[in-house]
């Protein structure tokens, strides 16, 4: 398994509210972080863990677009947010 294919732990509800704080919809996250809404979803349920690349991206987009506080870091820091 390569790096970029190892499934990272993050919180589904760190993500939810890092993209909601970046004024995503799931759908929008979606797209412009080249993955599926059904990812997205599954993500912020808490139901699959990020591969690094797709998380990659998804910081990416959340970095850009957020509000730059806190909730990327959390994110990153692999908070617990099962539901």
């Amino acid at each position: 398994m390569s790096t970029s294919d190892s499934p990272i732990g993050i919180g589904g509800q760190s993500l939810r509210a890092a993209r909601r704080s970046a004024g995503l919809t799931q759908q929008d996250l979606a797209h412009k972080a080249n993955c599926s809404l059904a990812y997205v979803r599954l993500l912020e349920g808490g139901y699959r863990p990020a591969k690094s690349a797709a998380l990659t991206r998804i910081v990416a987009v959340l970095s850009i677009l957020g509000d730059g506080e806190g909730s990327v870091e959390a994110l990153l820091a692999g908070e617990s947010g099962a539901p």
